[in-house]
């Protein structure tokens, strides 16, 4: 798989507001208040609200979202969610959409199955390296 260009890689964060105008403002991501890391979800990957909208951390809701492109690579990849293990990130885009928009662009259209996989667990979204490097840039 040859590796695209952070350029081409977007990504959703939902937050609420005060989150929303910090990261339009600054152009940054920081880390979650509950876990080490940076998160988002990729487009294309699989809506998951208990995952994406939860309310554990600073923010109050998780109804407005951000859709971004960054200059790094994420450490981890899942069709719920993606991991920079970074206390913040540089955003190379941010935009606010709607957050109904946010939630079509989460239409699992990436997300592919392990064939190895008895359960055909989602093992990760396509075009970004699987969890267990099965697959590489």
């Amino acid at each position: 798989m040859q590796k695209p260009h952070t350029r081409d890689l977007f990504y959703i964060h939902f937050t609420d507001d005060e989150g929303l105008d910090g990261i339009l403002q600054t152009k940054e991501l920081i880390e979650s208040s509950i876990v080490t890391g940076v998160y988002a979800v990729a487009v294309g990957g699989a809506h998951v609200p208990g995952v994406q909208e939860t309310y554990l951390g600073r923010a109050k809701h998780r109804k407005k979202a951000v859709l971004f492109s960054t200059y790094d690579y994420p450490d981890l990849v899942f069709p719920e969610e993606v991991l920079w293990k970074k206390p913040k990130i540089k955003l190379r885009t941010a935009v606010e959409i709607p957050y109904h928009k946010a939630k079509r662009l989460l239409d699992s259209s990436k997300v592919w199955e392990d064939a190895e996989a008895s359960f055909g667990y989602q093992d990760g979204v396509y075009g970004y390296p699987s969890k267990d490097a099965k697959k590489k840039w």
